[in-house]
């Protein structure tokens, strides 16, 4: 690992084990001493040095702060910040608010670079108004890390030390864009996508084997449903990642097996 600034994500089938290892690669890059962050905390942090917030925007991003605050607190100082978790828990219930607000913030960022428009547009009109909330979710993902990226290029990227690291980039977006889009225009409008879309410096491929991927996700099925994938939407997923990022190469990417000799390998890598 080289010590200018980096970006780096992940990407690789549900359950090949992005996640762990993403999070494996940041308590590395830590104690080595890089200041590693997210989409959302560049964001948070970056925002009004490139554009003017309104009164409800700063609240949002004050919201977001908060709920960034308690998944990495509360767990270890549950007690301590009570009062703060049942204040937050309010606040909740006005979380569309805040999200839509959030959402008017990344795309004030993402007006200031014009050479998106075209690419976004596309992408909008097939999130059409009466989309559904998996749908709107997506789109929200896709507007958060353009932003993201644009601000790190801005501000953080000629600062030492500093590493953008996602376990959600715009590779591992695209199976989700892959869903919405008409087949017959994907492999048009994905050389479109990865050709003007900021990708990270780093990118690495999780490969794990596919018969692994169905009992990751059997065992999702009953600990974490929201993750779960059934064998259709892992059988789409794994034609596209086989026959156009793969295959395809329309960007430069490390591939790394998930055996019991990964965790070394990362130690080593970073």
């Amino acid at each position: 690992m080289s010590q200018k600034s980096s970006s780096i994500e992940l990407f690789g089938m549900p359950g090949s084990g992005k996640s762990y290892y993403s999070n494996l690669i940041g308590s590395i890059l830590k104690k080595r001493g890089y200041k590693v962050c997210n989409a959302r905390e560049i964001i948070i942090n970056d925002s009004e040095k490139l554009i003017k917030l309104n009164f409800f925007e700063k609240i949002s991003l004050i919201y977001f702060s908060l709920i960034n605050f308690k998944n990495k607190k509360f767990l270890s100082k549950k007690k301590q910040f009570s009062q703060t978790k049942k204040n937050l828990i309010k606040i909740k219930n006005t979380s569309n608010f805040f999200k839509q607000n959030y959402l008017a913030v990344c795309k004030k960022i993402i007006k200031t670079k014009k050479e998106y428009s075209q690419l976004l547009n596309k992408i909008d009109k097939s999130f059409n108004i009466k989309s559904s909330l998996e749908k709107k979710q997506y789109l929200f993902w896709i507007y958060e890390l353009l932003a993201a990226k644009i601000l790190f290029k801005k501000y953080l990227i000629s600062k030492k030390n500093y590493i953008f690291l996602l376990d959600e980039g715009f590779v591992q977006r695209s199976f989700t864009l892959n869903k919405i889009f008409n087949k017959k225009n994907d492999k048009q409008f994905f050389n479109n996508f990865f050709s003007k879309i900021p990708l990270s410096d780093i990118i690495i491929f999780i490969k794990l084997p596919k018969q692994k991927i169905l009992v990751q996700n059997e065992k999702r099925k009953i600990k974490d449903l929201k993750k779960y994938k059934t064998k259709k939407e892992l059988s789409v997923m794994s034609k596209f990642l086989d026959v156009y990022l793969l295959k395809q190469k329309k960007f430069l990417y490390l591939t790394i097996k998930n055996n019991e000799n990964l965790d070394l390998l990362i130690k080593n890598l970073f």
